[in-house]
């Protein structure tokens, strides 16, 4: 029965040497390679056609299961750094060629060091093992078997047991396992791999969408660019022509005046220079008008805080703006209630809104009536970083309406933008001064909107937060 395990043994060697090499040329791994030799090489197997060459099959096969053990274990780069120590394992079979020479102590010198390359070997493998490496638990066992077999193998160790029976036996174990582990391992690594390659692939997608993102932001950056060039154009533009036209009117009556032939009394020429002042007062408000709109696109103002009474605010507008209503049929009401709390505010700033919400009001209403009315109002805002709450807080309403010829529905949005095109609107937001109004009201805390329909006046809004 003994004589069949060689065959066996042997048998089983073929079929897997040849699975290996193909192996090896569909995953160019040389640790196919190698173990395909170790199996050939085992020395049960070929004792059976060269027996007087035992220790050559051990010294052969002991080299090739070093090579093959740091390639499954994944260690020969590690030994690299180790020089002196891998060619130690590497060279020290070779010894096994010089014992026949000690037949005294030959069977000792082979288990003595049979057990060192055991131990080598296993602690190769529990290194592998620890750093999580699972196909290496089939090493272990494996060299467990292979060793056993060498040790019990007859005419390297003395022993009253059926040797070449337990020897096969072992070695037939020792061969599965290893084989086991193989095809484990390959799996392993190929599981590895498609992990890696999924992560690679994951990054790979992260990029392109940054990059996308890049672009799209890139993109997004040079569009904005272009509005904003587009708009310093339009600004230019608006501001030219409205300079240009009192520019012009005062030239036309400076021509006028030193081409006329007739004698002029006095009263006549301070005539013509209280039109050229007023002209000139134009050009000096629309400059303090641009300087304040590039002070707030730069965000350079500062506001002086305090208490405001709103009503005495909205007359020192009104008063500042009579020379222009004493030339309409306009009736204007401050409608503001004296005992409304006064609110936190820059109190110049403020007059500039009332201003420039009564200066819009009285240029685009030819009769009828402007009014002016606040009274304090309770809104739910947002929580500071809590979008899910909502808090009830108080705020002063200001209304200021008018009769005029009023603006579209469709473009009660965009009246707040510098010189915002107005094809369609019917004027009541030319220029700058309704840009420059929302800034202010939104750096004293607040928003404004208009209502308004075609025909029936409109009516501009702003909250500010009441002094406390």
């Amino acid at each position: 029965m003994q004589t069949f395990y060689p065959y066996i043994l042997f048998g089983l060697s073929l079929p897997v040497f040849f699975y290996l090499v193909f192996q090896y040329r569909q995953t160019k791994d040389k640790t196919s390679i190698f173990f395909s030799l170790f199996i050939l090489s085992n020395p049960p197997s070929w004792m059976l056609f060269l027996p007087t060459y035992l220790q050559l099959y051990l010294s052969f096969s002991a080299i090739l299961y070093f090579i093959f053990s740091t390639k499954y274990l994944l260690l020969e780069y590690e030994l690299e750094e180790k020089t002196s120590y891998s060619k130690l394992l590497f060279f020290s079979p070779i010894v096994f060629l010089f014992f026949p020479f000690f037949p005294g102590i030959q069977d000792r010198l082979n288990s003595g060091f049979i057990l060192f390359y055991f131990i080598i070997f296993s602690l190769m493998g529990l290194r592998s093992l620890l750093q999580l490496f699972k196909p290496a638990i089939f090493m272990l066992f494996a060299s467990c078997f292979h060793f056993t077999a060498l040790l019990v193998l007859p005419g390297v160790y003395q022993s009253k047991i059926e040797t070449p029976l337990i020897s096969n036996g072992f070695e037939i174990l020792g061969v599965l396992f290893l084989f086991l582990g193989m095809v484990y391992r390959e799996y392993s690594l190929l599981s590895e791999k498609q992990k890696a390659r999924e992560v690679v692939i994951q990054t790979q997608e992260e990029v392109i969408l940054s990059q996308k993102d890049s672009v799209i932001q890139s993109s997004e950056k040079v569009q904005d660019l272009k509005e904003s060039l587009n708009d310093a154009k339009i600004l230019f533009h608006r501001t030219a022509e409205e300079i240009k036209t009192p520019g012009e009117k005062i030239l036309g009556l400076i021509q006028i005046t030193l081409s006329s032939k007739k004698r002029k009394t006095i009263q006549e020429y301070k005539n013509k220079l209280s039109e050229i002042q007023k002209r000139i007062e134009q050009i000096v408000h629309l400059s303090k008008i641009l300087e304040d709109f590039s002070s707030f696109e730069q965000k350079k103002i500062q506001l002086q805080t305090g208490p405001v009474n709103l009503k005495a605010t909205a007359t020192v507008a009104l008063d500042l703006l009579s020379p222009i209503l004493s030339r309409k049929n306009l009736y204007v009401r401050n409608n503001i209630p004296e005992e409304l709390p006064p609110v936190l505010g820059d109190e110049n700033r403020l007059i500039q809104v009332f201003h420039n919400l009564l200066e819009n009001a009285i240029r685009f209403t030819n009769e009828g009536e402007i009014t002016i009315e606040a009274k304090s109002i309770s809104l739910k805002v947002e929580e500071e970083n809590r979008r899910d709450l909502l808090s009830e807080e108080k705020f002063i309403e200001v209304k200021v309406s008018d009769t005029g010829v009023g603006i579209p529905e469709e473009f009660l949005e965009r009246i707040f933008m510098p010189y915002e095109k107005e094809e369609a609107i019917s004027s009541e937001s030319k220029g700058l001064g309704l840009s420059i109004t929302r800034q202010i009201v939104e750096l004293h805390g607040g928003k404004i909107h208009a209502n308004s329909k075609v025909g029936e006046g409109a009516c501009f809004i702003f909250t500010l937060i009441p002094y406390s």
